[in-house]
């Protein structure tokens, strides 16, 4: 008799004791999941933004390097920024920065001042103290001459 009871019971009871997970479980999974994918692109935009500064300020130095080793070739000449944009070996060019902003520069054969495009993390941006230039270089990554 028992037995049976035993089995009446389980019975009864297994419709209640069906196992997953409720909709308010599967929403609170669902709202976290949705938190943490908008923390992550957050910081993979941010990540991006620093990356395109970083490729601006590498353009910047070897800029500066092809207009150094132009100048230690030519008897500490400089040349112009025509001259350094029209070279094959300077990846550097007026325009070719990805946000559709151009790098500027003004030179003569006594001093140079290049700068790149505006960036994104203005943290990273250099004084311009070496150019000489107006507070719109100051967002700015600028390299001079340094003889």
């Amino acid at each position: 008799m028992e037995a049976s009871l035993r089995k009446i019971h389980m019975k009864i009871f297994s419709r209640f004791n069906k196992k997953g997970f409720t909709l308010i479980e599967l929403l609170a999974v669902i709202a976290i999941i949705a938190i943490l994918a908008a923390m992550g692109l957050v910081a993979y935009s941010s990540a991006q933004a620093s990356a395109r500064d970083a490729k601006r300020i590498g353009d910047m130095k070897v800029l500066q390097n092809a207009f150094e080793q132009y100048a230690a070739d030519h008897q500490g000449a400089y040349a112009s920024c025509e001259t350094m944009w029209s070279d094959a070996q300077t990846t550097v060019q007026p325009t070719t920065d990805t946000q559709g902003d151009s790098y500027t520069c003004t030179g003569n054969a006594t001093s140079y001042c290049a700068c790149s495009s505006v960036l994104e993390t203005v943290s990273k941006a250099n004084s311009g103290a070496a150019c000489n230039w107006t507070a719109a270089s100051l967002d700015r990554y600028c390299v001079g001459s340094l003889q």
